[in-house]
C-alpha cells in the first residue's frame, strides 16, 4: 500500500462498510463457527462490548432477514457502481487493497455459509455474476 494513499483507503472502508453494513448481521456468527474455540470465545465477547448484544442475537430472522439480505443485496450493487461494467476490478484491471477488503467480505461468506449454499449461489449471481468472478480471480493472491 503506497504510503500516500492511507486517507484513500480509509475513506473507502468507510463508504464499503456504510453501504454493505447488513453484512454483519449475517457473517459475524459465521466467524464464530469457522474460529477455533479459545478465538470464538474472545470474538464473541469483543463484539457483545462492541455492539452491545450477542453475534446470535445480531442474526436476523423470518421475514427480517428477508428483509435484510436485500439491503445487502443492494449495498453491493452500490459497490458495482464504483466499477465499470466489464472491469474486473476497482482499478479495471490491477487488483487494489479495496477489491481484496471486497473480496475478504465475500471470501468469508463463501466459507461461512458453504459453496454449495443457496446464500452463497445467490451472493455470486448478484449484479451480473460480478461477486462471484471477484472471488475466483482473486484466488490467485
Amino acid at each position: 500500500m503506497p504510503s500516500n494513499s492511507k486517507a484513500l483507503h480509509v475513506a473507502f472502508d468507510e463508504a464499503l462498510v456504510a453501504n454493505i453494513t447488513p453484512i454483519f448481521q449475517f457473517v459475524l456468527i459465521k466467524f464464530c463457527e469457522l474460529a477455533n474455540p479459545v478465538s470464538a470465545e474472545y470474538f464473541r465477547k469483543t463484539r457483545l462490548g462492541l455492539f452491545g448484544k450477542s453475534v446470535d442475537e445480531m442474526v436476523p430472522k423470518g421475514d427480517n432477514a428477508k428483509v435484510e439480505w436485500k439491503k445487502l443485496e443492494e449495498g453491493f450493487g452500490k459497490v458495482a457502481a464504483w466499477m465499470r461494467k466489464d472491469d474486473p476490478f476497482i482499478m479495471k484491471n490491477a487488483v487494489s487493497f479495496a477489491d481484496l477488503v471486497i473480496g475478504g467480505w465475500l471470501i468469508v461468506c463463501k466459507l461461512g455459509y458453504g459453496e454449495n449454499s443457496q446464500e452463497w449461489k445467490e451472493i455470486t449471481g448478484w449484479h451480473d455474476g460480478r461477486w462471484g468472478k471477484l472471488v475466483k480471480t482473486l484466488e490467485a493472491y
